[in-house]
């Protein structure tokens, strides 16, 4: 058994799963990877806001992590909509004009 990670030496999803003994299906992290780490740090921020005591915070940190998890079991990233590309699709649809309608509009005559 290898000697555990500081919390400062965590980069992957799987690296914080095995930190905070979080039991996890590899094909989910798989597909949510991205997303599961993006809820995650929402959430922690707002923990890193609210909560002083460190070891409290740890312990809201698995929490979170958990949450951020289990979101994605049931869910999709679709649905979750967390980055900023994924909300393009809420703004109004841009109307084309085409040639043609360009023309029309400006009554050009057609060669």
């Amino acid at each position: 058994m290898s000697e555990p990670k500081s919390w400062e030496s965590l980069s992957s999803i799987e690296d914080f799963l095995e930190f905070f003994d979080i039991p996890y299906d590899e094909r989910v992290i798989n597909v949510n990877r991205l997303h599961i780490m993006k809820k995650f740090a929402i959430l922690a921020q707002e923990i890193t806001e609210s909560t002083s005591d460190a070891i409290e915070r740890l312990d809201a940190y698995r929490e979170a992590l958990v949450k951020a998890y289990e979101i994605f079991l049931t869910s999709s990233a679709t649905k979750e909509r967390l980055f900023q590309v994924q909300h393009r699709h809420d703004s109004p649809p841009v109307h084309f004009l085409g040639v043609y309608e360009i023309r029309n509009l400006a009554k050009i005559p057609e060669i």
